[in-house]
């Protein structure tokens, strides 16, 4: 009788942990309130309890018998295995009221229904789990599950945080349009992005500053940011967790620059390309930026306490350009008319070829040391480098290539260059009310036609009766 009582006792504790089946029932109503969770399809036996997280949760033919009806996520306490609108019909509301769901298995949403203000934590603990959102925006998004895997069905939107804390994702090359990324944990978790595209949101930030213990498998995929900050990871290379991305691309609106954050003196990135459409900052504490193809930035580049960059490709800088460490690529590429470039003085720029666009006489392209008075160092395999109108400091050039310079501006303490200085000039004024720097208020002679350049350092001016026709 004994063995009898143990048996029965037994088999009633783990029947309470038993995995059980929800359908919802009763159109409109509250996750939590029983009354709508029977035990069959449109049944009428009522399960006892809200689900837990072994219970799976059904939305079918049964559950609204009108359009418009709407199921409530009531509190943050509520849970379920697997959550399935797959049958659903007559286009049902999933409100979250801003509540977040702990989903232990799978999402599968349909686009035949509504979903509002809902976050999912999807907790599993296994792999093999799906997410389907159908085309609806979600909230915030956590994958907390301690060896949980789950792979995207579909494209993913989100409105909020994709924050991978636990566990691995697999995204099957689908496209995500989340506000933010965040794996800032040393949790054991993986990011397999096979050929997706991930656009962040306008000031969203990828951030994987912590990458012990975290694989990215990056495929072809492209990572795109607008004015978010790219947190690129800083452990140390030697213990094997630096991380290699594929494209990552720069949109910033208005005046911001692109800003990429690199760390640590033994971090170090990796990348495909990496391009800004506009300006870009490299930040960090010695971190390095290897990129195996093309690096560009078609805006102005700033430098802060950086490490190697290294550039298998061509690097292309758009406009001025401030380097602070060592830089080296295959192609180097200075495209910006009048712009002004400023080498380090403690690390030399090397490359096997390098392009120059020189300046105009109403704008001087720069290029010279950080440092007044110590010399900067280009070395460049081979090649002939010829700058037009250029205003040349503290610039030693050496390598195969020769160096050549028209129209400069020595300033002093340059080597290795050929260089002929710009004539000196004189220019009479002829604007009355102008702008100093506009060339077309400028003459070779009293009262004569524009010359269309502004005074250099070389050059005298003159203003005289022929310079303003009325006072004032």
């Amino acid at each position: 009788m004994k063995n009898i009582i143990t048996l029965f006792l037994t088999l009633t504790f783990f029947n309470g942990f038993a995995q059980s089946d929800y359908f919802w029932i009763g159109g409109t109503g509250n996750f939590s309130d029983t009354t709508h969770w029977a035990t069959t399809s449109g049944g009428t036996i009522l399960q006892t309890q809200v689900p837990t997280s072994l219970d799976n949760v059904y939305f079918d033919a049964n559950s609204f018998d009108a359009a418009g009806q709407t199921v409530t996520l009531d509190n943050n306490d509520l849970m379920c295995k697997n959550i399935d609108f797959s049958a659903v019909t007559n286009s049902p509301t999933f409100n979250g009221n801003s509540n977040t769901l702990s989903v232990y298995g799978s999402i599968d949403l349909v686009e035949t229904m509504s979903i509002n203000a809902i976050s999912f934590k999807l907790e599993a603990t296994t792999a093999g789990h799906t997410l389907t959102s159908a085309g609806h925006t979600l909230g915030g998004l956590t994958f907390n599950g301690i060896g949980g895997e789950w792979t995207l069905q579909d494209e993913l939107t989100s409105s909020s945080t994709f924050d991978l804390k636990h566990g691995s994702v697999i995204t099957n090359s689908y496209t995500l349009n989340i506000n933010s990324f965040s794996s800032e944990n040393s949790n054991v978790r993986t990011l397999t992005l096979g050929a997706s595209i991930i656009n962040l949101g306008t000031s969203g930030n990828w951030n994987v500053r912590t990458t012990n213990n975290f694989t990215l498998n990056s495929g072809t995929s492209t990572i795109n940011l607008i004015n978010g900050r790219f947190y690129q990871g800083e452990s140390n290379i030697n213990n094997g967790w630096d991380l290699t991305y594929y494209n990552v691309s720069f949109s910033p609106t208005g005046d911001n620059k692109a800003q990429l954050y690199t760390y640590n003196g033994g971090g170090r990135g990796t990348y495909n390309n990496l391009t800004s459409t506009k300006g870009l900052e490299r930040w960090g504490g010695g971190g390095e930026v290897i990129v195996l193809n093309d690096f560009s930035c078609h805006g102005p580049y700033l430098g802060y306490w950086g490490g190697l960059i290294d550039v298998g490709g061509t690097a292309t800088f758009g406009d001025s350009a401030t380097f602070d460490a060592l830089f080296t690529a295959s192609t180097i590429n200075f495209d910006g008319v009048g712009a002004t470039y400023l080498l380090s003085a403690s690390n030399t720029m090397t490359a096997n070829s390098m392009n120059i666009a020189g300046g105009n006489c109403g704008a001087f392209t720069t290029i010279r040391s950080r440092s007044a008075g110590s010399q900067a160092t280009v070395s460049v395999t081979s090649g002939a480098i010829a700058v037009d109108y250029v205003n040349l400091k503290d610039i030693n050039a050496t390598g195969g290539a020769s160096f050549s310079a028209t129209n400069a501006i020595n300033g002093g303490n340059n080597a290795g260059w050929t260089i002929s200085a710009l004539s000196a000039s004189d220019l009479y004024w002829i604007g009355s009310d102008g702008s100093w720097s506009d060339g077309n208020n400028w003459s070779l002679s009293s009262g004569g036609t524009p010359v269309g350049c502004a005074p250099t350092s070389l050059d005298n001016v003159y203003f005289d009766a022929n310079s303003f026709d009325a006072a004032g």
